[in-house]
């Protein structure tokens, strides 16, 4: 491990180090991750562009270079008063802490967290969305959803927010009640669509100009504002949401189960367990076909891995017969990734490209690995760090960004990118990171 530099950026003293040493493995991706900032792409006129045309035998000029693609990185984090022993967090709801929002390495926002400021410390109660940090907080009756520490509206129930979507400044959330049972979708706070049974299968997805999400129901009603747009939901029933507007999911025969479902060039694929099958299969329209089992008696947790690509690959666990997980995806069906005795924790697909973070569960201890196009660096060994959720890691531009989550007080809370580890010396961690 040999130290870069030292320096202080956004308020925070960054090490930066280059990590070296990692195992080799087969996947096609291209990964990096850490410190934030702008990034630009620009391809080059094809060669074959050259000359087209031309008449004179003389070459034709090169067509005009495509526009650069510019985003930015954008991290969010919680940082405690120091010594403040936040995995214990004894002082949970009074802990004096702050909600940051960072841009590249530039610390752009700061927000006071307390109950008296309608702002929780939780990383599922905050996320970035457009450059701007959004939060919700819960009330002994309402539901609060501010944008950089303003309030943008409230409503009458305590609802945990299961997804969340900005689109022309109106603000749409799908969440699950705190007390009892229940989903909604909303619309600036206003009911769109609801259900008091059932649950969601997915959060808010964009295809093209829809902006859907799938839900199950096993009884009662499924509500809307619409008129006419009253559907029955019976046991076992799946449903896409298109704009608003539920479609029930016509089932193949024997399907006992639903993992997953997406919407994806206007069409709706599910992956399912079949009675009596070890494999879950994959159906589109009227097509299916089994996922491979490679040597294996079971697949489990399979869920799509929504991308530009088609076929979009699938993620999950085989299991043999001793009972061994090996981390999996399929593409077109057919394996094309496997890490043994490990599980998922975030998987994402990005210009074709596949990039992963994972598990390793073949020790007593679970560590973290992220794994690239050509080496799978393993976190778990000479640094103490695990994966909060999969808001923690983001690909773009061929680049994946993870955030390490510190198992132990007096780590420090990190970032991974492109072989590159970076430590921030401050007290707290980071929750998120999204490229808009």
């Amino acid at each position: 491990m040999q130290v870069i530099e030292n320096k202080s950026e956004g308020g925070f003293v960054v090490l930066a180090r280059a990590f070296c040493g990692a195992l080799s493995v087969v996947l096609s991706a291209c990964m990096a991750a850490v410190a934030c900032w702008t990034v630009e792409i620009e391809r080059p006129p094809d060669a074959e562009d050259w000359g087209v045309g031309d008449t004179a035998g003389t070459p034709a000029l090169p067509p005009e270079p495509e526009e650069v693609v510019k985003k930015d990185i954008y991290v969010t984090g919680v940082k405690y008063r120091d010594g403040y022993d936040w995995h214990a967090d004894s002082d949970y709801g009074h802990a004096l802490c702050t909600l940051f929002l960072m841009r590249g390495t530039e610390r752009i926002l700061s927000l006071p967290v307390g109950a008296e400021h309608l702002m929780s410390p939780d990383a599922d109660m905050h996320r970035c969305f457009g450059g701007h940090l959004y939060t919700d907080f819960s009330t002994d009756h309402e539901t609060v959803i501010k944008k950089d520490g303003v309030e943008l509206f409230r409503y009458q129930a305590r609802e945990m927010i299961c997804g969340f979507h900005v689109e022309k400044g109106e603000v749409h959330t799908l969440g699950m009640a705190r007390d009892g049972s229940g989903w909604t979708y909303r619309k600036n706070g206003d009911v769109v669509l609801g259900g008091d049974a059932g649950h969601l299968k997915t959060g808010f997805g964009t295809d093209g100009r829809v902006l859907w999400f799938a839900y199950a129901e096993y009884g009662n009603a499924v509500l809307s504002q619409d008129e006419g747009a009253v559907a029955k939901a019976g046991g076992g029933r799946y449903f896409v949401v298109r704009n608003g507007v539920p479609e029930e999911i016509r089932l193949q025969r024997n399907v006992s189960s639903v993992d997953d479902l997406v919407l994806h060039g206007g069409e709706v694929s599910y992956v399912a367990c079949l009675g009596g099958a070890g494999a879950h299969a994959v159906f589109t329209g009227a097509s299916s076909a089994f996922l491979e089992l490679g040597g294996m008696s079971q697949t489990k947790d399979c869920r799509f891995r929504c991308g530009e690509d088609s076929p979009m690959p699938v993620s999950g666990l085989r299991y043999g017969v001793s009972g061994t997980a090996c981390a999996t995806v399929w593409t077109d069906c057919a394996v094309t990734f496997e890490y043994p005795d490990a599980e998922i924790c975030w998987c994402g697909v990005e210009d074709g490209q596949l990039n992963m973070v994972l598990k390793d569960i073949s020790e007593a201890e679970p560590r973290l690995v992220i794994v690239d196009g050509a080496a799978a660096v393993d976190y778990g060994r000479e640094h103490e760090y695990s994966f909060l959720s999969e808001a923690g890691a983001c690909a773009d531009a061929g680049r994946l960004y993870v955030a390490l989550y510190p198992k132990e007080q007096g780590t420090h809370p990190a970032m991974m990118y492109d072989g590159v580890f970076t430590e921030y010396d401050f007290n707290g961690h980071f929750t998120s990171v999204t490229a808009w």
